[in-house]
């Protein structure tokens, strides 16, 4: 929820200020402060305790609502319900919590009170016990036809892209593999879904958009464990943070040779070539983009899209 969105559900309740601060547990100040936006950043404790008070519950929920999920999750909505994609009975609360309340609090804290990015500082955030406690085990019992992530011990619903995502991705799947099949390079492709776990001794599960993977024995058969040697994310509002900061701090980290941010609105292409130091070059679509682990061999056209 943003803050007029509480605002706005505030009032639907009928809650006096007087009387949120009782139900949430937060200083009556700091909710004043917080509804004024005096107060640019609050603490996550603090919107998760708002967050709770204020959002709706199983059979109260609408297409509104259905909208603000993350990116990437396979999910009905029935009569004001949660449902999976698989499932018979209603997701539990706690799962629509989770989809809801991680993707509600993430904007409040991408950026300190100096104006600086808190995700960047990679030994406070590359801590898998940093924000939760969420396991592997967690990650892989979560509903059938669920997808997400598995970051800092937290998990993150991902809902289900958009057309043009799609069209983006699908046209890149194919120029990669195409390449890959007329050279013989032993490289594949795999466009999401996919899961990758980036070192094996780390809890933690990435859904990239797209990877290229040429070391195979990576390949568990359940998730990639390792790092690949391309990743490619498309931007979305609700994943835009975490794909440009959180996530970029990881695959520069743990291995990952080149990492691409395609940003669709803009039709320009974001490049960190880790391999070669050569960091965040920017690229049109409406020129041929290279491909840097291919030596050469292999530029991307994104121009019909």
């Amino acid at each position: 929820m943003t803050i007029e969105q509480m605002k706005e559900r505030k009032r639907e309740l009928g809650y006096t200020t007087e009387k949120l601060a009782e139900l949430s547990g937060v200083p009556v100040s700091t909710v004043r402060k917080i509804f004024s936006g005096a107060t640019r950043a609050p603490r996550q404790d603090t919107i998760e305790a708002l967050t709770k008070v204020l959002r709706k519950k199983q059979g109260d929920y609408t297409v509104a609502d259905f909208d603000q999920l993350p990116e990437g999750r396979y999910i009905e909505l029935l009569d004001g319900y949660f449902y999976g994609r698989e499932g018979r009975d209603p997701l539990p609360q706690s799962v629509v919590d989770a989809l809801l309340i991680e993707e509600a609090v993430a904007p409040y804290h991408a950026e300190k009170a100096d104006g600086t990015s808190a995700l960047s500082d990679n030994k406070e955030w590359l801590s898998p016990s940093h924000k939760g406690n969420k396991t592997l085990a967690d990650f892989d019992a979560m509903p059938e036809g669920w997808r997400g992530e598995l970051i800092d011990g937290e998990l993150y619903g991902l809902a289900a892209p958009t057309t043009n995502h799609q069209r983006i991705i699908l046209k890149m799947a194919f120029q990669f593999e195409k390449y890959a099949l007329d050279t013989g390079h032993p490289c594949e492709v795999f466009p999401a879904p996919v899961d990758v776990q980036l070192r094996a001794d780390i809890e933690e599960v990435l859904a990239p958009d797209l990877i290229v993977l040429c070391d195979l024995k990576k390949d568990t058969g359940k998730r990639i464990v390792g790092a690949p040697d391309l990743v490619a994310e498309v931007l979305s509002p609700s994943t835009r943070s975490r794909d440009m900061v959180l996530k970029l701090n990881r695959f520069m980290i743990y291995g990952v040779r080149e990492y691409w941010i395609v940003d669709g609105d803009k039709r320009e292409v974001l490049i960190y070539d880790f391999e070669r130091g050569r960091i965040a070059e920017r690229h049109s679509f409406d020129e041929k983009i290279p491909v840097g682990i291919s030596e050469g061999g292999l530029t991307i056209d994104l121009s019909r899209l």
